[in-house]
């Protein structure tokens, strides 16, 4: 092995520290350096090497099929979401194509135990099978390829530090090991026409950008694994707090939300789309920020069914139509949108899902996409009963909604009716606008909601909804301020949900339930589909593409079960072709074997036709007898005794026109063909 000695199998011993691998990488490490002890050597022919390279190609596809199976898939979740791996799915994924890379050492170690105790120091191109078939392709290149090898050695031992290098923990000695076994690799093939001290400044230059590149990867793999990735479904996601929501209630200019799609709804058939898709709710209102509010409103975790993917939210409340949703969840937390009433989650995998007294649902270790059925129905929610917060009306709007309420004539009224006359009043004289101008100076003591109510009466969701809950809840009806999206956009058999159909409502306790109560007026949605780009359908069909890798991704797809049925049937063909290929060649017959024949130099030599012609005459060469012994033997018998010189010299002309990269000058090859006849 052309190789210093003891790098490679400290490079094994690096890579199975690193990976875990330690018994293997030892083993393979003793195995190759023996070599230099062992100096047996099989003489191995390149159909052997070609073998050799489908056993590797073999045990590539088989370390993929079980890397998939292992990590990846529907039936892999459950292990993903225990408490032993909750890195979560994005983590699983990445795990296995780290696993992949890290296995490579192993896979090819038999095709380096074949080189290392073979006669060849190089391995031939033509050998392995991807080159080989192209040059096949080219007749012209055949002779090219016999000179075409290389040193297998090489990569392998680049081949063991990345495997080392994708280990998921890196300890303290990682870079300083790493930085010996470049320096030593580096050193044995310096070129001397540099002075020692030029070279090891620039090797300590090498070393220190590359230190200072591992350190700024580090912090960036950091960043964008705590970054919210939003480009994975083409979309930005409005987050929300489950403590807390600043409005824009008193802020100056115009509202802009993008187009980009945050989630998509799918009904069940036959099913009525919901309308609205609550986020959080909040029940204490400070102008601009509405609060959870209470010391009851904490969240506690909800325990899912044996399946692990099934979550009865209200375990005895029937439900009769269902919804899907697929969205992102950023590092595999968040709020859930959901419908009003929602008593059942299907298909949802999380590790942790937890619910509060303001009827938010919330998922912490899940993963970042998930794809699930909500159930839902009229009557009873998560919310609790209503307290004293849900009555609260801050002091600084206490006069306007006196005064609105006195004009509406509230005092009196039942809580249904109050809810029908609050909604007509909103109808009737207030307009939907995104674009809020500065207060008059007359009007600076007034709070921007109050001004809303009593002067503007314009404005976005917000300050309908606020405005809502308040004058409710000072006609006596317990309200909530809630946060989420408007389902009305359709494509195809899906609804789509933008950023813009971010929406705020109110929730009203009437007739012992929670409602929604959404006096917005409906110009809205066409406001804001006013403002949508011309450019949307061509960034919608991106967001789809990105949509669909998202299933494909996170394992919401049904066909990555059959992954293994795709790979199979592909080792099954060669693990034959690797062990049955020779048979179905003599089993065709010599025309088969034809198709693509090997054209090497020297293969239409006279001498071949000299050795057959003796070999049917019962003179044939023994299965390890040279040429050269083979001829001394025939000079024995009698009638071959005078033509033996010219058969000498014949053969020294063979083994020139049949391995001299020069070949035979055409006085030669007539001399050769001479010699035969003459023979």
């Amino acid at each position: 092995m052309t190789f210093p000695p003891l790098l490679l199998g400290l490079a094994l011993l690096f890579w199975g520290w690193q990976s875990g691998l330690f018994g293997p990488a030892a083993l393979i490490a003793v195995v190759l350096e023996g070599a230099r002890v062992f100096k047996t050597r099989w003489v191995l022919t390149p159909d052997a090497f070609r073998r050799l390279w489908h056993l590797s190609t073999i045990l590539l596809l088989a370390a993929v099929l079980y890397a998939l199976s292992a990590n990846e898939g529907e039936v892999a979740w459950r292990d993903f979401l225990q408490p032993s791996s909750r890195p979560g799915a994005m983590r699983g994924v990445t795990r296995t194509t780290l696993q992949f890379f890290q296995w490579l050492p192993l896979v090819f170690a038999l095709q380096m135990v074949a080189h290392a105790y073979s006669r060849q120091t190089t391995v031939n191109l033509s050998t392995v099978p991807f080159f080989r078939r192209w040059w096949q392709t080219d007749a012209r290149q055949l002779d090219a390829a016999l000179d075409a090898s290389f040193n297998v050695v090489w990569p392998y031992w680049a081949m063991c530090l990345l495997a080392a290098s994708v280990a998921p923990r890196h300890g303290t000695w990682f870079f300083g090991c790493l930085t010996v076994l470049l320096a030593w690799a580096l050193w044995v093939h310096r070129s001397p026409r540099y002075a020692l001290l030029v070279w090891a400044a620039s090797f300590a230059t090498a070393i220190g950008l590359g230190y200072v590149a591992l350190q700024t990867f580090h912090y960036v793999s950091q960043w964008a694994w705590n970054y919210n990735p939003g480009w994975l479904l083409g979309g930005s996601q409005v987050a929300s707090d489950a403590n807390a929501v600043r409005t824009s209630i008193g802020r100056i200019g115009r509202l802009k939300l993008s187009g980009r799609i945050v989630m998509r709804v799918q009904p069940r058939d036959g099913d009525p789309v919901p309308s609205l898709l609550r986020e959080a709710s909040y029940q204490v209102f400070k102008s601009p920020v509405w609060h959870s509010g209470g010391t009851n409103n904490g969240f506690e975790i909800t325990s899912s069914e044996p399946n692990e993917t099934e979550w009865r939210l209200l375990p005895n409340k029937p439900t009769s139509a269902a919804v899907t949703i697929a969205r992102q969840l950023p590092q595999g937390r968040g709020l859930l949108a959901l419908p009003l009433g929602t008593a059942k989650l299907d298909r949802l995998h999380a590790f942790i899902l937890e619910t509060n007294a303001l009827g938010n649902v919330s998922v912490d270790s899940g993963a970042g996409f998930v794809e699930f059925d909500a159930w839902h129905g009229p009557g009873p929610t998560l919310d609790s009963p209503p307290g004293p917060e849900d009555l609260h009306v801050p002091e600084d709007e206490e006069a306007a909604l006196t005064r609105v309420q006195t004009e509406l004539g509230l005092v009196g009224m039942t809580p249904s009716r109050i809810v029908q006359r609050v909604g007509a009043f909103f109808l009737d004289d207030f307009r939907y606008s995104t674009w809020q101008t500065p207060l008059r100076a007359s009007s600076t003591n007034a709070s921007p909601l109050s001004t809303f109510l009593l002067d503007r009466r314009s404005g976005h969701c917000e300050f309908f909804a606020s405005a809502t809950t308040l004058l409710l809840r000072k006609a006596g009806v317990p309200a909530r301020y809630v946060v989420g999206y408007a389902v009305e956009e359709k494509a195809g058999e899906q609804y789509v949900v933008r950023h813009r159909h971010a929406h705020a409502w109110c929730l009203a306790f009437l007739d012992g339930a929670w409602r929604n109560v959404d006096n917005t007026p409906g110009s809205w949605l066409e406001v804001e589909r006013q403002r949508a780009s011309f450019l949307e359908p061509l960034s919608d069909a991106w967001q789809r593409l990105w949509f669909e890798f998202a299933r494909w991704r996170w394992g919401q797809t049904q066909w990555r079960r059959y992954i293994p049925w795709i790979i199979a049937p592909a080792l099954i063909i060669l693990t034959v072709q690797l062990l049955w290929r020779s048979r179905w060649r003599r089993l065709l017959g010599d025309g088969a074997a034809l198709v693509n024949p090997a054209r090497f130099p020297g293969m239409d030599s006279e001498f071949y036709l000299f050795e057959r012609e003796l070999t049917a005459a019962g003179h044939p060469r023994g299965p390890s007898e040279t040429c050269r012994h083979w001829l001394n033997r025939l000079a024995e018998i009698p009638a071959l005794r005078k033509v033996h010189p010219s058969l000498r010299e014949a053969l020294i002309l063979h083994y020139r026109f049949r391995f001299d990269p020069a070949g035979l000058a055409a006085a030669d090859r007539e001399a050769l063909r001479s010699n035969i006849q003459t023979g």
